[in-house]
């Protein structure tokens, strides 16, 4: 294992995806811990290179408290290292296995996704691999990681949040890029895909947070994303929130990018709207105001 990089001083592995290996490292100039992500076979993957000098910059533009944090980008001996933010808690999937999520935990945790897209989405950053393994759950909140598969719009290079022309786009037309089980329709045929297709991995999240099930599934890759392209999970039901809930998902997961969310601010909007319906039922509900709301509210906290 390596021991220094750069002034770090590497620790412990933990962790490796498809791109690097993530390690815990030590600043020993600003003493302060690190994760440090370095790339696998670089000199033999042009591609990867691109992939994380994406990642190095894209994630270097953003500074947002739901975003995780790069420090440095560095170089030594032709590979490209990531230090970033160490983050203490827990993955998003991982917090699945731990049991059933709440309503209310689930509309904090994916109202947090939604001000972190917001604010991915004004520079011109799609993700384009939300899931909930990318999502990790810190006790300051959530963290949106691992932008290896992010896509970079012409805002991002101009500066003008109202231009969306793709500048940089590191994937040719009919790859397909992301994971089957969130990605979205235009993503599973190959298409070049825009901020929608993060609202789409968000309502896929949003669904599995409430019922406990993801959304598609199937025995094959292409089980799965003849899923996603073709067909629509079953609605959730129960009390009235839950149902208002569904509807914020169904269109948030709609096939056609026109059915969708315009943009992450307006699906935040419409959530904020629920959680507004759920404190004046709360304030209520020793009243005689509302008495069809009192079961919902306290079905969705059961949950």
């Amino acid at each position: 294992m390596l021991e220094t990089i750069g002034h770090h001083r590497i620790r412990r592995k933990i962790g490796q995806g498809a791109m690097g290996v993530v390690y815990e490292g030590w600043d020993d100039r600003l003493e302060r811990p690190v994760a440090v992500k370095t790339i696998d076979e670089l000199n033999e993957s042009k591609e990867a290179r691109r992939r994380l000098w994406s990642e190095a910059r894209s994630l270097a533009r953003v500074n947002h408290p739901h975003v995780c944090q790069v420090y440095d980008v560095l170089e030594e001996g032709g590979v490209i290292i990531l230090v970033m933010e160490l983050l203490d808690g827990m993955s998003l999937a991982d917090r699945l296995l731990t049991g059933m999520i709440t309503a209310s935990e689930a509309l904090g945790i994916v109202r947090q996704i939604l001000q972190a897209l917001q604010a991915l989405h004004h520079l011109g950053i799609v993700h384009r691999d939300l899931k909930p393994s990318n999502v990790f759950l810190t006790r300051h909140g959530v963290k949106l990681l691992d932008f290896g598969l992010v896509r970079t719009t012409y805002a991002a290079v101009t500066g003008d949040p109202n231009q969306t022309r793709t500048a940089v786009s590191f994937t040719a037309p009919g790859v397909i890029v992301g994971t089957a089980l969130y990605m979205s329709p235009e993503q599973a045929r190959g298409v070049p895909a825009g901020p929608t297709a993060d609202i789409f991995s968000v309502g896929s999240i949003f669904y599995e947070l409430l019922t406990g099930k993801r959304p598609f599934g199937g025995t094959s890759l292409v089980d799965v994303l003849y899923a996603v392209v073709h067909q629509n999970p079953p609605p959730l039901s129960g009390s009235r929130e839950i149902e208002a809930l569904d509807r914020i998902i169904r269109r948030a997961m709609a096939k056609s990018v026109e059915d969708r969310y315009a943009s992450a601010r307006e699906m935040l909007e419409a959530l904020e709207f629920i959680c507004s319906f759920r404190q004046y039922g709360r304030r209520t509900a020793n009243s005689n105001r509302l008495p069809h709301n009192r079961a919902a509210i306290s079905h969705a906290e059961e949950r």
